[in-house]
């Protein structure tokens, strides 16, 4: 009798340290990933808990979450959570024990989101710049950050006369010397320039006919300097547009004369 019941504590005392010694993430089945150490027994699942590891990347990684029932069924059989012990699932959350897992799958959305969530700020960043922008454009020409007027405010040419509105040419610069990436949350370009500094271009619903009507969200037009043919003696000017699948650096028509285009500005 008293053998056996040195057995089992030596048992209970072996398994104890099993569980204790663990100081890094295991992998099961070369996909399930264990988080190193059981976090005690809660009333309900620890939210605020896990967000903290999470916000931390605790042990290197941001995706640590209750097991499903398949899950913990793994961990028990490969000695990871013991039987005798009610852990917590994402379907059962009474008092219990939690122990943390993610998988392969976990771990890559979360760098995912991670990847967008880096990119939607450096959008913001780009998109709240203010003054004017170095491209690192050959001509040395900066460009505004912002459209004249706001976002959306559209002009016609004889209330942009005085304005430094690029010519065509330096429109042409700005397409060729930099990189535009479509934007579709935004619906725009971001423009970025050899020397990593980039500015937003919007979209302007398409161009603004004298009829006020709306063409598209993914279509975008400005105005230049640059005349298209000066022997009608008519206020029609060259004018830059793109829509989210190409730019269209030529993109002229008669009918401008009466239209309202955005104003993007540059400075020498």
């Amino acid at each position: 009798m008293k053998k056996r019941f040195v057995f089992f504590v030596l048992l209970c005392c072996t398994t104890t340290i099993l569980f204790a010694q663990r100081s890094s993430v295991e992998i099961i089945y070369d996909y399930l990933y264990v988080f190193p150490k059981e976090l005690g027994t809660f009333d309900s699942e620890p939210v605020r808990v896990i967000e903290q590891l999470n916000a931390n990347s605790q042990y290197g990684y941001n995706s640590w979450r209750l097991p499903n029932k398949e899950e913990l069924a793994l961990l028990k059989a490969n000695g990871y959570a013991k039987y005798d012990i009610t852990y917590m699932t994402d379907t059962y959350r009474s008092k219990s024990t939690v122990l943390l897992v993610t998988t392969k799958g976990d771990i890559e959305n979360s760098k995912k989101r991670q990847a967008e969530k880096d990119y939607r700020s450096r959008v913001s960043k780009i998109k709240s710049q203010t003054g004017y922008i170095d491209l690192g454009l050959s001509s040395g020409v900066k460009w505004a950050a912002q459209n004249y007027g706001g976002e959306f405010k559209c002009y016609s040419r004889d209330q942009i006369a005085s304005l430094k509105v690029p010519s065509q040419n330096q429109w042409l610069e700005l397409k060729r010397e930099c990189n535009w990436t479509w934007d579709e949350r935004e619906r725009g370009y971001i423009i970025k320039g050899r020397n990593g500094n980039a500015i937003f271009l919007n979209h302007t619903d398409g161009y603004i006919h004298y009829t006020g009507d709306r063409i598209s969200e993914s279509f975008g037009i400005y105005w230049s300097s640059t005349w298209i043919d000066s022997k009608y003696n008519k206020d029609i000017y060259w004018t830059f547009g793109f829509n989210k699948d190409q730019l269209l650096p030529n993109y002229t028509d008669k009918s401008f004369e009466h239209n309202k285009c955005c104003v993007r500005l540059i400075s020498y």
